[in-house]
């Protein structure tokens, strides 16, 4: 006879309150800490945000306020560091006069076989660090109960983005490298940069360089280019793939020149580059690709400004196209919602979840290396995308209608005005 058992909780198991409760945070500028900093931010508890980047802590920490966070302090610093450490807690008690909660999540990782150091004292930043934590921690909870309580987090495998350049095949970089192409990669930040270059060693290119600077100046612009020459003497492919997201409505810029970055660098800065490739891929007979988005079509509400540097890049690249015709190739790329450490603070943590069509940046670029290895003259991503031009074009109202009421009824009430 079967049996039908009813388990109940004890009353007594309760979710703690954390508003106006402080918390530190360490590695939250990315990953993990980010986004525990948005939930707690979301239950409106003070925050203070401890990382190395302290331009990337600003974007979280303005996206918290957003959430909804009593209060909010940055950090800047290295958990290394034992003085910087004393600092991270000495500056949390001088702002807000008490510490609730300390979430320990700064860390490190590395593939390598133990063999392959060259010196041991290299495995030093990271050694066997985690099973070397919950053991101390375990042992630390005995020592201070019952005064703190200690919460353990074991996760598995979770993809961040410190984990995803060196497990997941995410980036066009990448899956260049996995076919031994020589790459000059560009950015304004340099670390970051030096991490994807040594993933696209391991990965099978033969050759790297790095060359940090802004696109939106055309100096840093030319020197990409002459840099590049100057190293490997040629260029095949101009990968055009520098832009920056911003949500907010038109009306609430209070000054309508701040809109300027997002066309200096989405537009003006791929034009600039492109200009100065022009005469070396002629000599080639080489390619450009042009990363615009899907709004370059499809009008996205909070996203004007950057909808329209993103179809100025179309148009651009659909002329250029025909003038440059048939020295050059080029692949116009508009791709759809797609997972990335742009979209996810300003978007994922406004809803409480991933949008449910969205596709993974590392499935993204395996469709535009093979799209651009096929000659493709447009790269549509997800497949979907594609369709819902379509439609734009044969039934621009239903279109229209089906944004605004997305709009109206799930984005509209997370940016009103004041």
């Amino acid at each position: 006879m079967a049996h039908l058992v009813c388990l109940t909780l004890p009353s007594n198991i309760r979710f703690e309150n954390v508003a106006g409760k402080v918390v530190l945070i360490t590695g939250a500028s990315s990953g993990i800490g980010e986004h525990v900093a948005y939930e707690y931010a979301k239950k409106g508890a003070n925050l203070a945000l401890v990382a190395r980047r302290k331009d990337r802590l600003e974007i979280v920490a303005e996206t918290s306020r957003q959430l909804g966070t009593g209060e909010v302090i940055v950090i800047p610093g290295d958990v290394a560091n034992v003085d910087d450490c004393k600092k991270f807690i000495d500056e949390t008690i001088h702002h807000f006069g008490k510490l609730d909660h300390l979430i320990n999540n700064a860390g490190v990782p590395q593939t390598v076989i133990f063999e392959d150091f060259t010196q041991i004292q290299d495995a030093n930043p990271i050694m066997a660090s985690k099973a070397a934590l919950v053991k101390f921690f375990e042992t630390l909870r005995v020592e201070i109960s019952p005064d703190i309580k200690i919460t353990i987090a074991v996760p598995g495998f979770i993809s961040t983005d410190m984990t995803t350049p060196q497990f997941k095949e995410m980036h066009v970089a990448y899956e260049y490298a996995k076919k031994g192409a020589y790459l000059a990669l560009v950015a304004r930040r340099r670390d970051r940069l030096e991490i994807v270059a040594e993933t696209s060693r391991q990965l099978g290119s033969g050759n790297v360089i790095t060359i940090p600077g802004d696109v939106s100046n055309v100096e840093d612009c030319k020197k990409f280019i002459d840099e590049t020459i100057r190293h490997f003497g040629k260029l095949d492919h101009l990968i055009n793939n520098a832009g920056i997201f911003q949500t907010v409505l038109f009306e609430d810029f209070t000054q309508i020149q701040d809109a300027n970055p997002i066309m200096d660098i989405n537009f003006w800065g791929t034009t600039y580059i492109t200009y100065f490739a022009i005469p070396h891929l002629r000599k080639s007979k080489g390619k450009i690709v042009a990363i615009t988005s899907g709004s370059a079509n499809i009008p996205l509400p909070l996203a004007s400004i950057y909808a329209a540097s993103k179809a100025a890049l179309l148009r651009f690249f659909e002329t250029l196209r025909i003038e440059l015709s048939p020295d050059i190739k080029i692949t116009i790329v508009l791709p759809g919602v797609v997972s990335t450490d742009m979209t996810t603070p300003h978007c994922i943590e406004k809803y409480g979840s991933d949008f449910i069509l969205s596709e993974s940046v590392g499935k993204c670029a395996k469709a535009i290396f093979k799209g651009i290895g096929r000659g493709d003259a447009y790269i549509e991503e997800p497949s979907w995308v594609k369709w819902l031009f379509i439609m734009k074009n044969l039934c621009p109202e239903i279109v229209d209608y089906g944004l605004n009421f997305l709009f109206v009824s799930y984005l509209k009430p997370y940016f009103k005005r004041d």
